[in-house]
């Protein structure tokens, strides 16, 4: 069964390079998803491998142990049974993967002249939409002040 899914994870182990019988490269990666804990209080995960071809595999690449993760993809879920009892065994498709981080472990924003409130450039573009709107020569966006062309 293949079921659409997203999930925050931790990589259990550094993501791999693998290649196919055809030659092409892919990612792997084993993510550790929390799944509570259990009646004595313990953390309980849920282990998901998950694949990455084409431009979503150098992001897959850059993880390393214990690096936080957000992935969307296919997810395939299958059971199998152990010597104590029945398993799930999760392999995610990945259409998108990004590895998370804050505080110190967040990566640096290169400068490139413009204020850190700016945005990225598609949300800048919603901010320059809705000032041509307005009638208002300078716009607040969560705490950035930001001067905008007048309306025409």
């Amino acid at each position: 069964m293949t079921l659409p899914c997203a999930f925050y994870g931790a990589a259990f182990k550094d993501a791999e390079v693998k290649e196919s019988k055809s030659g092409n490269h892919y990612l792997t990666a084993l993510i550790a998803v929390s799944n509570g804990t259990d009646d004595e209080g313990h953390d309980q995960h849920l282990f998901v491998k998950v694949i990455a071809f084409g431009e979503f595999a150098p992001e897959l690449g850059k993880l390393k142990r214990n690096d936080r993760a957000y992935c969307e993809g296919t997810l395939d879920v299958r059971v199998w049974t152990s010597d104590k009892e029945p398993r799930p065994d999760l392999n995610l498709k990945a259409y998108f993967v990004r590895r998370t981080a804050i505080g110190k472990d967040k990566p640096k924003r290169e400068s490139q002249g413009e204020p850190s409130c700016a945005g990225p450039p598609s949300h800048r573009n919603r901010i320059d939409a809705s000032a041509r709107t307005s009638s208002a020569h300078t716009t607040s966006t969560m705490g950035c002040q930001s001067n905008l062309p007048e309306t025409v």
